[in-house]
């Protein structure tokens, strides 16, 4: 599956981002590099004690199989993921809806995935793709929200996060790219920055300036996360319809009076 492979590139593409500023190195875990051959006890018994206990955040994806049962759960993935969710981590799950041959589908593995899926919907949120492209996409966006706002890494970032500059006013962490992009915002007349998508490339306006002077993806998604960054701390904020255009908030220039310019 593709995706498995993608999740570690935006794992990494994440760590690239957002290591330095936060102090997390996260580290993509699989059975396939992280488990050791050992006698004496169920398959994924041993898969539960070598991988999923160690682990913070579970990524599932599926298509069209749920898998294997286990004792006593309806697959290996079914069993990790409650097991996992018990323990109070969070799991981001998703499903991909991309066409596929009907012939290539087993009707009662498929069927059993439904029914797992028709299970989730009262107790959880996950997220559809199709493709490779659209998954990745999601993922990186969703990794980034977990990360910033589930307890269990707030609490391993609260020796960083929780600098403060002001009463009442705490310094969260960012990179280097969100700070620049703040004191840009902070410095403009206007108070505001323009993001345009056109079919050549990817605009970044702002105080005048256009900051996106190479259109290579990993540019583009550096600029892209950093703007991400600000809006999820309530330093910038969308305005209008188009998702084109931010503004600075109040705390966005009370933080950016704090950065060094």
């Amino acid at each position: 599956m593709a995706e498995r492979a993608l999740a570690r590139e935006v794992v990494h593409r994440w760590n690239d981002l957002h290591s330095q500023a936060t102090g997390l190195v996260l580290q993509p875990v699989g059975w396939e590099t992280h488990s050791v051959p050992i006698v004496g006890s169920h398959p994924q018994k041993i898969l539960n004690e070598q991988i999923l206990e160690r682990c913070d955040l579970l990524i599932a994806m599926f298509w069209t199989r749920l898998g294997t049962p286990t004792e006593h759960y309806a697959s290996g993935s079914v069993e990790e993921i409650e097991r996992h969710v018990a323990a109070g981590k969070p799991a981001m799950l998703y499903f991909n809806n991309a066409p596929v041959h009907l012939a290539s589908i087993n009707a009662e593995e498929f069927a059993r995935l439904m029914e797992f899926k028709g299970s989730l919907q009262s107790r959880s949120l996950y997220a559809s793709y199709e493709g490779a492209t659209e998954f990745g996409s999601k993922l990186f966006d969703h990794l980034q929200m977990t990360v910033n706002g589930h307890s269990l890494f707030r609490e391993a970032l609260a020796g960083r996060v929780a600098t403060e500059i002001a009463p009442g006013i705490k310094l969260p962490a960012l990179s280097d790219a969100a700070k620049s992009l703040l004191l840009d915002v902070s410095l403009d007349p206007s108070g505001t920055l323009l993001l345009v998508h056109y079919l050549s490339g990817t605009s970044l306006t702002v105080n005048r300036k256009e900051l996106i002077t190479e259109q290579s993806r990993r540019v583009v998604a550096q600029w892209e996360s950093a703007l991400k960054e600000l809006v999820i701390a309530e330093m910038l904020e969308p305005r209008g319809d188009k998702g084109e255009l931010f503004a600075i908030t109040e705390r966005g220039y009370q933080l950016a009076e704090m950065l060094p310019g």
